[in-house]
């Protein structure tokens, strides 16, 4: 991963140039956040067999996953009207199906993968884009009408990924 300063995302990156699986594609960060600041990704659905974000501590090591929502796939992903999606990167949850748990950690590790894109490019256009603000703030920043996930339904949710795992 190129060091970029925090809350900054790498250019997606084809990992066949580092010995990787043809038309896999990466993009990551590292996070730095205050417990009252959240980062709010935007990523553009990408053609291909595969697509999805997780954090990580410092090492590289998984967040809990099996209780706690620090991964998701485009499949488990709301998609913004606009065709993007949106998601929170937080201690807190925001009431939106699109958040991921930092499970308490102040720093940790964005990787982002997008599979099976062959011999695509990644256009310019569709990057994936970040913006670190005020947790407060964060209804002004994500789209009009992103719908309220409940307490019952995040239940739901970390009781299907328990299922899974």
């Amino acid at each position: 991963m190129e060091r970029l300063p925090a809350n900054t995302l790498s250019k997606p990156a084809d990992a066949v140039a580092l010995g990787g699986s043809p038309g896999r594609w990466y993009s990551n960060a590292w996070f730095q956040l205050a417990d009252d600041e959240a980062l709010v990704m935007t990523y553009w659905p990408m053609p291909g067999d595969y697509q999805g974000i997780q954090l990580t501590d410092l090492w590289f090591s998984s967040l809990e996953y099996g209780n706690r929502q620090s991964s998701l796939s485009g499949e488990q992903s709301w998609k913004s009207p606009d065709g993007a999606y949106r998601y929170v990167v937080s201690a807190r949850d925001p009431g939106i199906q699109n958040w991921l748990d930092t499970t308490g950690l102040h720093r940790g590790v964005i990787l982002s993968r997008f599979d099976g894109m062959r011999n695509l490019p990644f256009p310019p256009e569709k990057y994936p884009r970040i913006e670190k603000v005020k947790f407060a703030d964060l209804a002004k920043v994500l789209p009009a009408g992103t719908p309220r996930f409940t307490p019952a339904d995040r239940e739901k949710a970390l009781a299907q990924r328990r299922r899974a795992v």
